[in-house]
């Protein structure tokens, strides 16, 4: 059972008693974590050596990439000896392994697991996209999903993901229902341009940290401008995907060298799980 640090509670959100009380700006270092979206039709040799080579510049400024793999990627990796040796080299280094689930929903591609029926799920996918669109393969339910991104992390616990949970604007008059967060996923990454907030709960043991979408300079400025506009107890999500960082690592590097402007020793760059780890007592 968790138990709070020294901490308020504020609307369900978790922050520092200072902060919490006062709704002010400081002048501090925010938490900041960088996450990786690995997409389900991307899992291939030359995004994975783009990965490794984001991992070098991330060590280069002391940051600490969430990968956030799709099961696509999972498979690709674990097939692969060096690919999980590199794996194990990340995570001993302080990086972590979370998951990224694409729901049936989607635009960017289904990736062919979820607890609905099969027999509703592609008169979904067709009313959704039409009969044109790529019928990808059922491949299993979400605890299949878990088992296998467990297997990934290993001996590390997947406790963080991203679930692609924002239903689009073309989905708005289908019914659709909207999967729960599987068991074991605790801190759960959601949004696609939120601006830097606390933590906050939702349910018993289940937290949503804000994510920013960036892929190019434009958005690159406004978040800059957020972490600068950031109060006491506020996390800085940064989400790219790495097919964004292999054509334009130029941002991704400017990011980098931001933060290590503000933060040289990197104390403050970090994963989900430990921010959160962090903000809390087990």
């Amino acid at each position: 059972m968790m138990k709070f640090m020294p901490v308020l509670i504020a609307g369900g959100l978790l922050m520092p008693a200072s902060a919490a009380q006062m709704g002010t700006a400081n002048r501090f270092t925010p938490d900041c974590y960088f996450a990786l979206h690995c997409e389900p039709t991307t899992a291939n040799d030359a995004l994975f050596a783009a990965v490794v080579r984001l991992v070098e510049l991330a060590e280069r400024y002391k940051a600490k990439i969430t990968f956030e793999f799709t099961p696509q990627w999972a498979e690709m990796i674990l097939a692969d000896e060096k690919k999980v040796a590199l794996l194990r080299k990340w995570q001993n280094q302080g990086h972590e392994v979370g998951a990224h689930h694409h729901p049936l929903f989607h635009p960017g591609g289904w990736d062919g697991y979820t607890d609905i029926a099969p027999k509703e799920l592609h008169e979904t996918r067709t009313d959704l996209f039409g009969r044109s669109h790529p019928r990808e393969r059922y491949l299993g339910a979400m605890d299949d999903f878990m088992r296998l991104l467990n297997r990934l992390a290993a001996p590390q616990r997947v406790v963080t993901g991203c679930f692609g949970r924002l239903i689009p604007p073309e989905a708005a008059k289908i019914p659709l229902k909207v999967e729960p967060i599987p068991p074991g996923i605790v801190y759960e990454t959601e949004g696609f341009q939120e601006p830097p907030r606390p933590p906050s709960l939702i349910g018993r043991q289940h937290w949503k940290l804000p994510m920013f979408f960036v892929g190019d300079d434009a958005r690159l400025t406004e978040l800059s401008r957020k972490h600068e506009e950031t109060k006491e107890g506020d996390v800085v999500g940064f989400v790219t995907h790495a097919f964004n960082f292999r054509d334009a690592p130029d941002v991704m590097e400017r990011w980098f060298k931001f933060l290590h402007s503000k933060d040289p020793e990197g104390k403050h760059n970090k994963t989900v799980s430990q921010i959160m780890k962090e903000r809390l007592v087990e």
